[in-house]
């Protein structure tokens, strides 16, 4: 049986593309199926029963002659083609219909809608292509064959050009638009196909005779070797209009696939030397099989392309891989007489694999690597050096990800794609779970490891984003000033069940302006220990929507789409400081829009929503709601409220929590306060930069401590920092000199082991006048380059005197600085202060809380529980407790995972789903309105994806690239190729 002619080609080229198409249009369909009308609906399922019909169909036709050892019909191919030439035709012309307009983009990168349509119908047509070119050829090659093959090729670029030039004028007078449109996409795909059919042809004749060897050796040294490397120079000098083919290995592989193939196998006798040269073609196969695959959608385009050259070297992977395949079919059938099928085709698959398998390794120990970078960054024990990744490797990776960003030259004339096809995309299904790494976790994990700032492109999304979305900034970004709060309506309750206060804040926001274009409101503002979001709704025109609470990552990414397509969403959220985002868009001119929140609190507080505006929750004023929550509820609870006199207004009632992890703002002002005993704690710069003066460094530590003595001081500690932390003992000078300088000034790991060092030993003292505080003082020349990944908020109440430390400059300057910004210039000190702390035993324990707390605090947390993973009964026994009792805990998780980052990782889905549960907004939960169904579910569908990746990892901006017209294509790569031409 001929090998073109076996029909398990027909599941490979056939069954599992168009399968696999079938899976994407149906996960697409079933996003934003209901926003379609009746008419679309049916267009869409006219197309998902035939092509699944035409699956099983083909499926079992393949199965049938599979099994009965039959070839594949002549007739199959001519049926074949027939029938995906009248579906992909019949597709281009609805294609606008199938995905309206009123389909977001964002929605669609959501679906993967926007995959070529030919990139999984043009294998099966090729396919039916060869069949029919191996059935219906004569075999016999005579001299007038000859000529009539010659002719019949001759034709085909003089057909394109003549149609280009005569029947598109000729169609476009005497016809409308849309017929002429319809006529000539007719006729160019019979053209092609027609053209594939004779080139295929030629090329299986000369292999089948040799009655001219010089002409078949000449067309193998063209197709094997001068065309791929005239391809691969060609595209570097175009600038990669179709990817970035100049990595050395596509060089040598072209080198090497070329001297490989051109040796003539009849030339070798040994069957153990045609045995490694059949090896060796195997192992190269995938070079051919990877620029197949590539090139095969441009198949149409590159016989158009014939006209102007270069048609026929975008067609060289298909010759090639004919070629390829002939002579490893050739050699298998001579090696049967010596060798067992078995053998041959084992070891064929080996030296196949290898390549592939090569690749998939390396860039697997890529994910392993920049995941070890991840965890040490974010998710890493504060007091071990354990897993620390390659540096060489988290640098080349980081620049990888970094040619991800890079986006195509905007002038009209150059076409710079800097991605890989195909590999690029499995790099990052592999390594990056699909999405990617923001600017500043790439920049600080270089800053770590490598010591130094992440090179920029000019050419990045990053710039261009920061332009069109400088209101978009998450975690500072304002909105317009022209949108501001009209009224306010605050309801105040408290409620025994949940021993906290209940109160609905009801806005009204106004656009002011008078002009055109969509305006933003944006605020933050701070919510008080003890207080939680736990409802939010907008108004959709005259709609109340209630918010979907979502993962929090997902929902900004959302946020971000919707508000470039200029729809209705309303955002709640923590940003990376602790305040409150709170968002809604679009606004129009003199626009009013009603939405509000829910704040669970344990006690009143005044609560500034922004610059203009501030409101009191837990206001007494609505007397009667109170007395009867008191007389209703006293008696079925009467531990879970305390009533007191509201001094100053005679008559009113005030509520409040009884929780006894919660410190009321009245408690927290009658605490005494003490100075807890103070000793040096020195951070010495030990990074490839920062660390080249270690005796200048150990010279001003002296001087430091003779003129600054500390009154019932400790004994000073050391800890020495490069991207490891490391704590010098009594020979510390020694220790340190003898340090090797390397990567960066990991500063965050270095001071938050102190910290929490310090506070865990202080748990365990006997009596106060035991409890320490560490001075920290920071031996650097180069602190601006000390690195920080996050805000401090979960810390504040565990470092009770503060975030404030002293820099040792040169010139034996101390300057006073501060965690939270550090970056900025500090202030010159001459002397050293002790603060001091606010104590309060509660609970038969010792707590230090900080002396500038102005409103209630709940006590730090003391018991740290450590878990693998979330259990049924966790859950379940999380759904029994109240619901502030739940925010509560979720509060204490979420320190539990800022205190020890290496529960983070596997904790973090934990507390997602108890947000969900308790329907709590927390740091990594968001509370969003979306406006319809579809938005919905494809929020729903992307948090699937990031639920299911690593948590670090971020999300990618969706820009729709929908397949391109073949002849917008043809005409830009004609007119970009003749002006390099005319420079050259």
């Amino acid at each position: 049986m001929n090998p073109f002619l076996h029909p398990r080609w027909i599941f490979f080229s056939t069954v599992l593309p168009q399968l696999t198409l079938f899976i994407i249009y149906y996960n697409a369909f079933q996003v934003f199926g209901m926003q379609l009308d009746e008419k679309t609906i049916s267009i869409w399922y006219i197309y998902g029963f035939s092509f699944l019909g035409i699956i099983i169909a083909q499926t079992a036709y393949a199965a049938y002659s599979t099994y009965h050892s039959k070839p594949v019909n002549g007739v199959w191919s001519v049926a074949t083609v027939a029938i995906y030439l009248f579906l992909l035709l019949s597709y281009y012309l609805q294609a606008k219909n199938l995905v309206p307009r009123s389909v977001p983009d964002w929605i669609q990168g959501v679906t993967d809608v926007q995959s070529f349509m030919g990139m999984f119908i043009f294998p099966a047509i090729l396919h039916a292509i060869i069949v029919a070119v191996v059935h219906f050829t004569d075999k016999k090659l005579d001299k007038a064959n000859t000529r009539y093959h010659f002719w019949a090729v001759l034709a085909i670029p003089l057909s394109i050009y003549l149609s280009i030039n005569l029947l598109v004028p000729f169609l476009n007078k005497a016809f409308s638009y849309k017929f002429s449109e319809f006529a000539m996409t007719i006729l160019m795909s019979v053209v092609i196909i027609s053209a594939l059919f004779w080139l295929f042809r030629v090329v299986y004749l000369a292999y089948l005779n040799n009655k001219f060897p010089y002409l078949h050796k000449i067309l193998e040294v063209l197709f094997i070797g001068a065309f791929p490397l005239l391809g691969l120079l060609l595209s570097a000098e175009l600038d990669n209009p179709l990817g970035n083919f100049q990595s050395y290995w596509f060089f040598s592989f072209a080198v090497l696939a070329a001297i490989i193939l051109i040796i003539p196998s009849s030339n070798l006798k040994s069957y153990k030397t045609r045995f490694i040269h059949f090896l060796l073609k195997a192992f190269v196969f995938p070079y051919t099989m990877y620029f197949l695959i590539v090139f095969m959608p441009f198949t149409p385009l590159s016989v158009i392309l014939v006209i102007v050259g270069v048609g026929l070297l975008m067609l060289t992977p298909l010759i090639l891989f004919l070629i390829h395949s002939q002579q490893l079919y050739q050699d298998y059938d001579y090696l049967t007489k010596k060798y067992s099928s078995t053998l041959l085709f084992t070891s064929f698959l080996i030296a196949v694999a290898i390549i592939p398998l090569a690749f998939s390794l390396n860039t697997y120990y890529d994910r392993i690597q920049l995941h070890k970078g991840l965890d040490y960054l974010y998710s890493s024990d504060y007091n071990e050096n354990k897993n620390t990744p390659n540096p060489n490797s988290i640098s080349a990776t980081l620049h990888h990800i970094e040619n991800f960003k890079i986006r195509r030259n905007r002038d009209w004339f150059n076409f710079d794609n800097n991605a890989i096809p195909l590999l690029d995309s499995f790099y990052k299904w592999l390594v990056l779970d699909n999405m990617t790494l923001s600017e500043s976790k790439i920049n600080l994990l270089n800053n770590v490891f490598v010591g130094e700032n992440m090179p920029k492109s000019e050419k990045t999304w990053r710039i261009w984003n920061q332009n069109i979305n400088q209101n978009r900034n998450f975690e500072t970004g304002k909105g317009d000033n022209t949108v501001k709060i009209d009224s306010t309506k605050i309801t105040s309750v408290f409620d025994p069940t949940q021993n906290a206060w209940r109160t609905q804040v009801d806005l009204v926001l106004h656009n002011a302006k008078n002009g055109f274009g969509r305006r933003e409101y944006a605020t933050f503002f701070d919510l008080p220990e003890g207080a939680f979001i736990s409802n939010y709704y907008l108004y959709v025109g005259e709609e109340k929507v209630e918010a979907l609470l979502a993962e929090k990552k997902t929902a900004l990414w959302v946020y971000r789409q919707i508000v470039n397509t200029r729809k209705d969403p309303g955002i709640l959220y923590y940003n990376d400081k602790g305040k409150i985002g709170f968002r809604v868009f679009p606004f129009i001119r003199n626009e009013y829009r009603k939405t509000g929140f829910e704040i669970l609190h344990a006690e009143p507080f005044e609560l500034q929503l922004d610059d203009y505006t501030t409101v009191f929750l837990g206001n007494e004023n609505d007397v009667n709601y109170i007395n009867i929550n008191l007389s209703s509820n006293m008696n079925a609870a009467p531990n879970c409220v305390n009533v007191e006199e509201n001094s100053g207004i005679e008559g009113i009632k005030t509520l409040k929590t009884s929780n006894p992890n919660y410190i009321s703002e009245s408690e927290l002002q009658d605490l005494k306060t003490i100075t807890r005993k103070p000793y040096y704690h020195f951070v010495l710069d030990n990074s490839k930069y920062g660390g080249i003066g270690k005796e200048k460094y150990i010279e001003r530590i002296e001087n430091f401590v003779s003129n600054n003595p500390l009154q019932n001081s400790l004994e000073s500690k050391y800890t020495v920092v490069d991207f490891e932390v490391n704590e010098l003992r009594k020979n510390w000078k020694d220790d340190y000199l003898n340090k090797t300088n390397k990567g960066g000034f990991f500063l965050e790991k270095a001071i938050k082991r102190i910290w929490l060092e310090n506070y865990l030993e202080n748990l365990t003292i006997e009596t106060s006048q035991k409890s320490t505080q560490p001075i920290i003082v920071v031996v650097s020349d180069e602190l601006e380059d000390g690195v920080w990944t996050g805000s401090l908020h979960e810390w504040k109440k565990y470092v009770p005197e503060g975030f404030e430390f002293y820099e040792l400059a040169s010139n034996n300057r101390i300057m006073l600085q501060n965690f939270e910004h550090f970056k900025m210039l500090g202030e010159p000190v001459d002397k050293i202060a002790i603060k001091k702390v606010k104590q309060i035993t509660k609970n038969e324990k010792t707590y230090f809380l900080p002396i500038s707390t102005k409103n209630g605090i709940t006590l730090p947390i003391t018991e740290f529980e450590k878990k693998e993973e979330i259990t049924s009964a966790d859950i379940e026994n999380f759904e029994k407790l109240p619901k502030y009792s739940q925010a509560l805990a979720l509060q204490n998780l979420n320190e539990t995972m800022a205190l020890y980052p290496t529960q983070a990782e596997k904790r973090w889905l934990e507390q997602v789903q108890k947000s969900f549960t308790a329907r709590i907004l927390t740091p990594v939960t968001t509370f969003m309105v979306l406006e319809t169904e579809v938005q919905r579910k494809a929020l729903l569908k992307k948090q699937e994806e990031v639920l299911s990746g690593k948590r670090l990892l971020d999300l990618t901006d969706a820009r729709r690239s929908s397949e391109p017209s073949l002849w917008i294509f043809m005409a830009i790569f004609g007119i970009l190729f003749l002006i390099k031409y005319r420079k050259i």
